[in-house]
């Protein structure tokens, strides 16, 4: 963690050159936007995808250039949305790299002159802290009550701010333009609105999830077709799906690259020829003579022995060896225990380096223990997310184990449940994690990245 403070004088823009070319997108909620040299110049100069929340209201928050720049911008990879009134947030996120949360608005004075404050985590803090969660549920809260750009409000905010009698009489241009409004009012965080922001938020992550794994779904479907002799020809379609991806990404988007994150620039080459970019795909594994990585043994072995770990009448009586090979198996998990550090396990220490076999042993021993406020554990809430009511509101239960405060194991968040209830249930709910999604946006579908 990094303080910014006066001390450290254009230190924000210092690490804004840094973390753009290192991230994958910008999510940013800034109440005043006068400045476009810096963040969003650098975003457009990267092409980095840049999703910039900003206020509205009679006073001109946002510059109207900067209105204007984002409303004449044909890509949905550049987005400004407005939250109306009572926004005042200085945070920005860059995805991968970090995030940034103080008091600097988006204008030269703040990032250059004022006396601001503000904290940098690196990704790796933010994930350990849980603040990587906090964040998203930030950034969701914020777009269930933000409205989009418009020309319309463009006009509005460009006659607001030139009334050359503004500042002498303030009280009539506040009364002018709030008798043409046109995003209505938000008067405060009352308990209504924030129950209606988390319904919001449920909604359009449902949506998305739901969305997506139809796309998973006709995906399998169609490997039917373009399947490696390898691959058995009983392999659940959800399966399938998932390691066809995972051979893609790892071999076509990631290969030997230095990028971390290239799928956003396979993305931006595909997103206009989804259908050609998948079926050059599948041509590419169906000609396979032998897995590219480790796929037939999760095919064949590991797929196997999670659905028999994850069966109803076993779950629950899983001890923590065979916790531990349940959660090898897991990408999510996997990928996870190589990220978490040991000051958020509670360690005193810093453990010694250890093979990837032997960190994934420690974390799994470490989140076999943890419990929600519930005084759930881990497999409990597996088994209630699996089996704790309809089938078809699986999805509305892998919300509530990452939003609901109750719920919430530490740790264990929205790619670890998508991918095990793909698990137990490939061909109903085919496994999803952030890999998933990075391979079909490389691909050129418009997922999210969780």
């Amino acid at each position: 963690m990094e303080f910014l403070g006066p001390l450290q004088r254009s230190r924000l823009d210092r690490i804004n050159d840094i973390a753009v070319p290192a991230c994958n997108r910008v999510d940013a909620a800034i109440a005043y936007i006068h400045d476009d040299r810096t963040l969003i110049a650098r975003c457009f100069e990267l092409k980095k995808p840049l999703h910039l929340r900003g206020r509205y209201d009679w006073g001109g928050p946002i510059a109207v250039a900067i209105l204007e720049k984002f409303l004449r911008c044909s890509s949905s990879d550049y987005q400004l949305t407005l939250v109306p009134d009572i926004f005042h947030p200085k945070v920005i996120w860059w995805r991968g790299y970090g995030a940034y949360i103080g008091s600097a608005n988006l204008t030269s004075k703040a990032w250059f002159d004022n006396i601001e404050a503000g904290v940098f985590m690196d990704e790796e803090e933010l994930v350990d802290q849980g603040i990587a969660d906090e964040l998203e549920k930030f950034f969701d809260y914020v777009d269930g009550v933000s409205h989009p750009l418009s020309q319309g409000v463009v006009d509005q905010l460009k006659q607001s701010g030139s009334d050359p009698d503004r500042k002498r009489k303030e009280q009539e241009a506040k009364a002018r333009f709030e008798a043409s409004r046109l995003i209505p009012r938000l008067n405060g965080l009352s308990s209504v609105q924030k129950v209606a922001a988390s319904t919001t938020r449920e909604a359009k992550l449902l949506t998305e999830w739901n969305s997506t794994l139809k796309i998973l779904t006709d995906i399998g479907t169609r490997l039917k077709q373009h399947r490696p002799r390898w691959v058995p020809e009983d392999t659940p379609i959800g399966v399938h799906a998932d390691q066809f991806l995972h051979g893609y990404y790892y071999q076509k988007v990631r290969g030997d690259s230095a990028n971390e994150h290239p799928y956003e620039e396979f993305q931006e080459a595909n997103k206009n020829r989804v259908d050609a970019a998948l079926s050059e795909a599948m041509n590419w594994w169906a000609e396979l003579e032998t897995a590219p990585g480790l796929e037939d043994r999760m095919i064949t072995e590991w797929a196997v022995e999670l659905r028999e770990y994850l069966a109803d009448d076993r779950l629950k009586k899983l001890g923590v060896s065979d916790f531990i090979e349940l959660c090898r198996r897991v990408h999510a998990f996997r990928n996870h225990a190589m990220r978490i550090s040991h000051t958020a396990m509670d360690m005193a220490q810093k453990p010694p380096k250890m093979e990837e076999d032997d960190r994934i042993e420690l974390v799994a021993k470490w989140l076999f223990r943890q419990r929600s406020l519930k005084r759930e554990s881990p497999l409990e809430a597996v088994h209630w997310v699996l089996y704790g009511g309809p089938l078809d509101q699986v999805p509305k239960r892998i919300f509530a184990a990452d939003y609901d405060p109750m719920r919430k194991i530490p740790h264990m968040g929205l790619s670890m449940f998508g991918e095990i209830v793909g698990w137990a249930m490939p061909d109903r709910f085919p496994p999803r994690n952030g890999r998933t999604s990075k391979a079909l946006r490389a691909l050129g579908f418009d997922v999210r990245v969780y």
